[in-house]
C-alpha cells in the first residue's frame, strides 16, 4: 500500500540510481510536508508523515502568537490557530523582536502546504522546505542579528533562502540598515515576502526593504553583478548538490571591502556543512565557524542536551544547533 501512496502523491518508490533521480527523490522528500493535518487518517496523509522532515521544536527566542479576528479569554491554541486562517489557507503571526524597542512583526505564511504548492516548485525544479515554516536557524538568524545592530548600521544587506522572511524584517526593522533585500528562490515564497514588506513597513525607518526571486547559480551572476556589505542566510547547506551554486552566489554578491561578508547560521548535519565549507574555499573564500556566540542561545542548548525537551524530543545537536559561519573573500585574512 506505501509504494500505491507515494505513487499517487508522485514519489517514486524507492530511491533510484541516476544522479539526476536521486535529486528529485530527494526534493520531493523534504518538500511534501502539510503543516498540520487537514484530513485525519488518510492513507496520503500518513505517507506525507513518513516523508517528513519538519523539526520538531524551536528555541523559543522570539516570542510569538497567532493574530485572530476576534480575541477570546482562555482559547486553547489549537482553537487559535483555526480561528485565524486567512482565506481558509494562511495564518497571520506576530512576531516579538526580544530587544529594545521590543518591535512586533507580522507575518502572513501559509496555514499547511498541499499537492498543488509541491506540484508548482517541482515544475520550477526548486526547493519547497521555505514555504513550509520557520525553520530553527532561521529563528536563531533573527534573535542574533536583532541583538546586533551595530553589524548592519548604514550597510547594504541581502537575505539568501528566506523563506517567509522573519530574518531580513527584523534587520530592517531593529537595525540602521541602509537597505534590506529578501530573498527566496520559490516565486510563491516571495509572494508571502512581498506582503509581509508591505505590512511592517512603518517599522523600518529610513531603511530601504524589497523582495526579489533569486536562484542560486554557478552559470549566472545575480542581480546583475550588484554587490551587497553583508550576505545573510540560516539552514541553506543541507543540500550538498547546491553548494556550488550558493558559494558562486555568495561570492558574487559579497562587495570588495575588507569589511563586506556573509553571516550564515546552519547545523552541521552530518558532512554537508564541511562540504559546503570546502566549496567555499575553494573559490578562494575563508570560513570562520563559531559553535558559541550567544550565551543565551547556548543555554537553552544545553537545557535540551540535558534532557529538558519537552516540546522538543527529537532534538540533538547534528541536526539542530545553528553554527555561526562567517565568509569572507581570503585576501581579508591577510590585511
Amino acid at each position: 500500500m506505501g509504494s500505491e501512496v507515494k505513487k499517487e502523491v508522485g514519489l517514486p518508490p524507492r530511491p533510484p540510481r541516476s544522479a539526476q533521480a536521486k535529486l528529485r527523490w530527494r526534493l520531493l522528500s523534504r518538500a511534501i510536508v502539510p503543516s498540520r493535518q487537514e484530513t485525519v487518517g488518510t492513507a496520503i496523509d500518513g505517507e506525507l508523515k513518513k516523508v517528513s522532515r519538519r523539526p520538531g521544536g524551536r528555541y523559543n527566542l522570539v516570542p510569538y502568537r497567532v493574530v485572530t479576528s476576534q480575541t477570546k479569554p482562555g482559547i486553547v491554541e489549537e482553537e487559535s490557530l483555526i480561528a485565524s486562517r486567512l482565506n481558509g489557507k494562511d495564518i497571520l503571526l506576530e512576531y516579538t523582536i526580544p530587544v529594545p524597542p521590543s518591535v512586533k512583526l507580522k507575518v502572513r505564511q501559509k496555514h499547511s502546504i498541499n499537492l498543488q504548492d509541491f506540484a508548482r516548485s517541482q515544475k520550477s525544479a526548486i526547493d519547497n522546505t521555505g514555504i513550509i515554516c520557520l525553520w530553527p536557524a532561521e529563528e536563531v538568524l533573527t534573535y542574533f542579528c536583532a541583538g546586533h545592530p551595530e553589524l548592519f548600521r548604514n550597510k547594504t544587506v541581502i537575505e539568501l533562502g528566506a523563506g517567509y522572511g522573519l530574518g531580513g524584517l527584523a534587520i530592517a526593522a531593529c537595525t540602521d540598515a541602509a537597505e534590506v533585500i529578501i530573498t527566496d528562490g520559490n516565486p510563491a515564497v516571495v509572494d508571502y515576502i512581498e506582503q509581509n514588506v508591505k505590512a511592517n513597513r512603518l517599522a523600518f525607518g529610513n531603511t530601504e526593504v524589497s523582495a526579489s526571486t533569486l536562484y542560486w547559480s554557478r552559470e549566472e551572476v545575480p542581480l546583475s553583478g550588484r554587490t551587497f556589505d553583508l550576505v545573510v542566510a540560516a539552514d541553506c547547506t543541507f543540500f550538498k548538490d547546491f553548494h556550488a551554486d550558493l558559494v558562486h552566489t555568495i561570492k558574487c554578491l559579497l562587495g570588495t571591502s575588507k569589511d563586506s561578508k556573509a553571516i550564515l547560521f546552519n547545523p552541521r548535519r552530518g558532512n554537508t556543512l564541511d562540504m559546503f565549507v570546502e566549496a567555499a574555499e575553494s573559490l578562494g573564500l575563508h570560513v570562520e565557524i563559531r559553535e558559541q556566540y550567544d550565551a543565551h542561545l547556548w543555554s537553552v542548548h544545553q537545557q535540551l542536551l540535558n534532557g529538558d525537551r519537552k516540546g522538543w524530543p527529537n532534538y540533538d545537536t547534528n541536526h539542530c544547533y545553528p553554527l555561526f559561519l562567517t565568509v569572507t573573500w581570503r585576501h581579508t585574512q591577510l590585511a
